[in-house]
């Protein structure tokens, strides 16, 4: 179960790759024909998007099988993807300010066909159909994930925007008698460079977190704990620590359980422990249980403290 949700997520991540890429193809051929540079530059604001859609596919494969030797190997494969990704970000970033520069600069004015706002029409329902696809696949895994999709979203609303200014005042500029207007196409150009230069440097944020392991807060834990609650058999949380490694989270809990339960019985508890966290919570990639009989100690602890979400009554 849990892996086939998480391969709905791996879907969505690929799909994203699939939908950039015949986006930017889309808007960098309607760019070439209509002269608009505003929308050549979102043509490879949308080829940055694939590039991102990839470091998320490989963030999820990596966290399938995570190396009890090495926890934290995939989330150091991870981030070593996004900051190659971030790099690239960076190089076609820079390069796009110069053009833009050069543009502004050689006083080119151009009218954009109709078949440049027609692909950017068609790029918005792409996109927002992309949008509304992996949403739907991520949401059982992530938080994050889902985060990242509005985050990418927004950016993505942004930039339609902009470059639709930029395209309208090339288009109006002559027929108002404004043909200062025209400017505004590679300034549009320049505010999607500096965008980009910001995803990567989000990028870059990302790939340190991913690459330390980090313990989550009490708070981030306690949709864990109160799950570990749940489960029959467990009287007691005497402790859970949750350590978040990139897109995944390794648990540890130790729980006490009826004394007079057998070996085998209190294995079954454990195990059930485990398969509750990972079958509801599909970023935990492992979990770690140790079964404790519930000792005399245990017990008149208990009967002192107030209900707390450490333990059941």
């Amino acid at each position: 179960m849990a892996e086939g949700r998480l391969s709905q997520a791996e879907k969505g991540a690929k799909m994203g790759i699939i939908t950039n890429f015949a986006v930017s193809m889309l808007k960098g051929f309607a760019a070439i024909f209509s002269g608009s540079f505003a929308l050549f530059a979102d043509a490879m604001h949308s080829l940055t998007d694939a590039f991102g859609s990839l470091a998320v596919w490989l963030g999820l494969k990596l966290s399938k099988k995570p190396d009890r030797n090495e926890p934290n190997a995939p989330g150091k494969n991870e981030a070593l993807g996004m900051m190659i990704v971030a790099v690239v970000l960076f190089v076609i970033a820079i390069e796009l300010l110069i053009q833009a520069v050069r543009v502004a600069y050689s006083g080119e004015t151009i009218r954009p066909a109709w078949y440049a706002f027609a692909a950017l029409f068609v790029s918005i329902v792409l996109k927002e159909g992309l949008y509304q696809y992996r949403v739907r696949r991520s949401k059982m895994v992530s938080s994050k994930l889902l985060l990242l999709y509005n985050e990418e979203r927004r950016q993505d609303i942004g930039v339609t925007f902009i470059v639709l200014l930029g395209m309208s005042a090339d288009l109006f500029a002559a027929k108002l008698g404004l043909p200062w207007l025209w400017i505004l196409d590679p300034f549009a150009g320049i505010v999607i460079a500096c965008l980009m230069f910001y995803k990567g440097l989000q990028l870059v944020r990302r790939a340190v977190h991913a690459a330390w392991q980090h313990e989550l807060m009490a708070e981030e834990a306690m949709p864990f704990m109160k799950t570990v609650q749940n489960v029959d058999g467990v009287i007691l949380i005497k402790e859970l620590k949750a350590t978040e490694h990139g897109h995944y989270v390794i648990v540890q809990v130790t729980i006490g359980v009826n004394p007079n339960l057998s070996v085998a019985e209190g294995y079954q508890v454990g195990h059930r422990v485990k398969e509750h966290l990972m079958h509801r919570y599909l970023h935990v990639a492992d979990v770690d249980v140790h079964v404790h009989p519930l000792e005399r100690d245990d017990r008149y602890q208990m009967s002192l403290e107030e209900p707390s979400s450490h333990w059941i009554q």
